[in-house]
């Protein structure tokens, strides 16, 4: 719709636990310039997919 922004939310739950593994990931990345922070209005620009292995 023209003129509309989209909204800010949580596209996907997490647990608990995975939601803090996932903000000390990100923090982690951040602070040492892996990743930057986006600037963009839309939200989840990013997919995290489990290795085979089990890691991210």
């Amino acid at each position: 719709m023209l003129g509309s922004k989209p909204s800010s939310c949580k596209v996907y739950l997490l647990a608990p636990k995975k939601q803090d593994k996932l903000n000390t990931f990100l923090q982690e990345n951040l602070d040492s310039r892996h990743i930057c922070p986006s600037k963009s209005p839309m939200a989840s620009l990013v997919f995290f997919i489990k290795k085979k292995d089990g890691l991210f």
